[in-house]
Formats: C-alpha cells, structure tokens, sequence
C-alpha cells in the first residue's frame, strides 16, 4: 500500500511534465512539422481528432481486458447461483403518473422479485386508490408521498425498507416504464468489494424494430454509454443512469440523504448528484454489461405540447436533455474538480485513469460548449470560412462514424443485439444535434438555474439524520 501511495503522484505528475513539455514542443518554431500546423490553421482546428482515437483504442483495450474477467465470471455461474442473487433484494419505483407502466411491467417483475415498493409522489394529488388497490391485490407494497419529490420519495422508502424489513440488503431503483428481462440477475462480484456502492445496467429501447430513426440513434447511444461505462470498472462511473440503479441498501442511505435534489434542492439530476455525492463520500461505483433492461424514450426532437403522463418522460428530446438532463453538469463542476485532488478509486492505475477520463469528459463537454461559437467563427470569420467549414463536418462525421462502427464490434453480445448497419452510420448525425443541446443547456444553466434557482440546504437537508 505503502508503494501505492508513492508510486502513483510519480507517475501523475510525469505525466503531466510530459503533456507540459509536449506542448511546449507543438509552441517551439524550431521544429517544423508543429510550425506547419500552428501556422497552416491545422492545429487548431483538427488536433482534438488524434486524441479522440486515443481515447476509443484505450476503450478498446480496457474493454477487452474486462471481458475477459466477466467472461470467467458468467463461465462459472449457475442458474441456482442467479436465483439466490435476487433473496434479500428490493425493488423501488418511484411513480409519477406511471401507474399503466407498471401495471404492463408487473407479471415480469413479480416472476424475479418478492419485494415490490411503489413510492408515488403524485403532485399532492393524494393517493391513488385504484391504483393502490391494484397494488393490494398482488401483493406490491404501495406508499404515498405528498411531497411531489422523486428523491425524497427514493430516500423514505428505502428507510421504511431497512426499518420493516432488515434481511434486504439490496435495493434496485426502477422508473416506472422500465422494462427487465426474465434472465436478470444481480451481479453479486461487483457489489463484494466494499467500497462499492452500486452499478447501473446496459440500456436498450424497448422493441427497436418498430421505432423510428431517432429511437433507434438513442439506444445506440444508451448502449454506447455501456460500452464506455465498462472502461470505468477499472476506477469508477460518475453517477448511475436512474433508469435502472442496483444498490447497496447502506450505501444508498448514505448517499441519498445527502443528495441536492431532495425537496428545497434542484429540480433535476437526483442520479447525477447521487453520484457526485457517492464519490465524495469515497464509494465506487460500476457497469454491468451482462444484463440489459429496457426504457422509452421521446420519438420527436421538438415538441411544445405538454401531454405526456408518462411518469417522469418528457414528450420531446429537447425537453429530455436540454431542460433536464445537461442542467446539472455547470452546477457540479467545481465538485467535479476538486475531486481530483483527493478522490481515491483504490489502485494507482484506477486512480489515474479516473483523472485521464475527467481530461476526456471536459473536452468533451467543452467542445459541446463552445460547439455553436465555433460554428460562427468558422463560417464567418476565417478568409476560408467555407473550405474549413467543410473541412470539419466532413471529419466530424467520419471520424465519428468510424469509431461508432469500432464501438459496435468490441460490445458485448447484450450491448451489440439489434443493432443495425445503418444506425451506427447515420449516428454523427444525432451527434451533431447533441452539439447544440449541449450548448443550449450550458446557456440555460447559466442565466437561469445558476443566478436564481438556489438550493435551500435548510430544507433540503432537515430530514437527514
């Protein structure tokens, strides 16, 4: 442990004299090829692309040596060793409406769990008695919350579980209109270490074949996110996908009583805070690719209609990520950095890695960012504006139809099944409107949820104990 310790800020610390040293060279006029591209233009606009395949053959590598291990794993699993994974496991679904949902998702679910706990948080509505009955009739636990809040509706029904029920020792959180397979199991090797806290699942759309273009681009991307998640096995994900969460029963308290969206918090990101705050407390937390649940996503880019009363849904994609979901990054970030000064995923390699991918996840993002500012100097201001243009979103399109092609042959079997030819080649495209989401939502946060729409800690943090 001890050469751990010192090993590891030698190596950091190399490396970043390395990346210092290297951009010095790029700056030096005295080699030629560096002054060629800074002076040529090249430089500034294309180096982002040698380090963007850095990074998927580093996903490449990582990925198989991890396929190997599971490999070895799922070789020596049983059926009966599935079966007793699930003894001593809860299921949560927070309800908002989705009360149709889970009645079509009830036969499936009660084949693999015992323990059902619906957390409706229905807008102050009161409690549905239909539904409850329903609840009653087969057996599903059903608790009402006035407070029309997602996160404190997770964090009461998983104390009134530990209270009423102290043999379950795992909690899996569920959307509503999550679908899970009949071969689910629990993935009991990456819950034994105890510094973890939990893992999320690889996501699919439910019943691709029948979706359109836009459906089908969102489970590419939602399996994507799982074969990039696999990677971070090796330190830690950043936060869980709510759509499917497994948790240790402990360390969700943990983590959720502290969480920035209970009442008086944020309105959005209760998954992405519920990371941050795992992370700070010292957890790790992981992928599984051995099991694939299913969702429903918006089929629409743009819609201004409110009539949707599917659960926690938004009825366009807009509304999914621009006004909920890439909210919450601005208002982490500070957290996000200052981890990096004292976030230890247990190895030296798992803790560089952590810092590489947070390297990555800024250019990424800062890249979505400045993506429309971008756009205008290139169109507008450079003498070869349309030449450069050009230049760009050719290589954008390429470069990013390539490495989806790459993505799609390195997954798993569970990650890779009903993909098409053609998704993975048309997939910059949907890219490319993320581009502007990403940058429409950084502007939202920051002339809106940043100045005005504050935490109230007093409220937010009144029922922790």
């Amino acid at each position: 442990m001890r050469y751990n310790i010192i090993l590891f800020p030698i190596i950091w610390y190399c490396f970043l004299g390395g990346i210092g040293y290297s951009i010095f060279l790029l700056n030096s006029d005295i080699h030629k090829i560096g002054k060629y591209f800074l002076e040529g233009g090249w430089f500034e606009h294309f180096w982002i692309f040698p380090f963007y395949l850095l990074s998927e053959f580093c996903f490449i590598v990582l990925n198989i040596i991890g396929q190997q291990k599971d490999r070895i794993y799922i070789d020596n699993l049983t059926e009966e060793d599935k079966y007793n994974s699930l003894e001593n496991t809860a299921v949560i679904i927070p309800c908002h409406k989705g009360y149709n949902e889970i009645k079509n998702n009830r036969e499936r679910l009660q084949f693999k769990f015992k323990y059902i706990f619906i957390a409706d948080n229905n807008n102050n509505e009161g409690e549905n008695e239909e539904f409850k009955e329903y609840c009653i009739d087969y057996g599903i636990y059903y608790l009402y919350y006035s407070l029309p809040n997602k996160t404190n509706a997770i964090l009461k029904t998983t104390e009134y579980i530990k209270n009423k029920f102290p043999f379950i020792k795992k909690v899996i959180l569920l959307d509503d209109d999550t679908v899970i397979n009949n071969d689910f199991f629990i993935r009991e090797d990456l819950l034994e270490n105890p510094t973890t806290a939990g893992y999320t699942c690889c996501i699919g759309i439910y019943d691709i074949t029948n979706k359109n273009y836009l459906e089908k681009w969102i489970d590419f991307e939602y399996r994507t996110i799982s074969y990039r998640n696999r990677t971070r096995n090796f330190h830690t994900l950043k936060f869980l996908h709510g759509i499917i969460c497994v948790y240790k029963i402990d360390s969700l308290l943990n983590i959720f009583r502290w969480n920035q969206c209970n009442h008086g918090g944020l309105p959005f990101g209760e998954d992405a805070y519920a990371g941050l705050k795992a992370r700070e407390i010292g957890y790790t937390l992981k992928q599984d690719h051995l099991n694939t649940v299913y969702t429903y996503c918006p089929d629409k880019f743009f819609n201004f209609s409110t009539n949707r009363e599917q659960g926690y849904g938004a009825s366009s994609l807009f509304k999914q990520r621009v006004l909920r979901w890439y909210l919450s990054w601005p208002r982490r970030f500070l957290n996000e950095f200052a981890l990096l000064f004292y976030y230890d995923c247990g190895s030296w390699l798992g803790n560089i890695l952590y810092r590489l991918d947070f390297i990555w996840y800024i250019w990424i993002l800062g890249n979505a960012s400045w993506w429309i500012f971008i756009l205008v100097h290139t169109s507008l201001l450079l003498k070869t504006s349309l030449l450069w243009f050009i230049y760009i979103h050719l290589v954008f399109f390429l470069m990013n139809g390539i490495t989806s092609f790459i993505r799609k042959c390195f997954m798993s079997p569970k990650e890779a099944e009903h993909i098409k030819w053609y998704t993975p080649l048309s997939f910059p495209l949907f890219m490319f409107f993320l581009l502007f989401f990403y940058s429409f939502s950084f502007i939202i946060s920051m002339l809106y949820y940043i100045p005005f729409f504050r935490i109230d800690f007093n409220t937010c943090y009144e029922n922790v104990h």
